[in-house]
């Protein structure tokens, strides 16, 4: 039994289009997951790298890219804290 069929045929067409973007929405989702562990990998080897290279170009060049990724970091948690459709 289709619970679409007494909608009207837009109403129906809006559906079936949240549905097929909440799919979307939801691999992309994943994707990010997946995304957020690599950042999460290279945060950590940056800043381990930064605490052993100290206050030299090297450690500061470390500590600038893992700055930059806790940034990207903190951008990819507020996203996947974005509610649902």
């Amino acid at each position: 039994m289709n619970p679409l069929k007494n909608e009207p045929p837009f109403t129906q067409e809006l559906i079936m289009q949240r549905d097929r973007l909440s799919g979307e929405l939801e691999q992309l989702r994943a994707l990010l997951c997946e995304c957020r562990s690599s950042v999460k990998f290279d945060l950590t080897h940056y800043a381990k790298a930064g605490r052993s290279y100290g206050n030299g170009n090297l450690g500061a060049e470390a500590d600038s890219e893992a700055n930059r990724l806790h940034g990207l970091l903190d951008k990819i948690d507020a996203t996947l804290k974005e509610p649902k459709l």
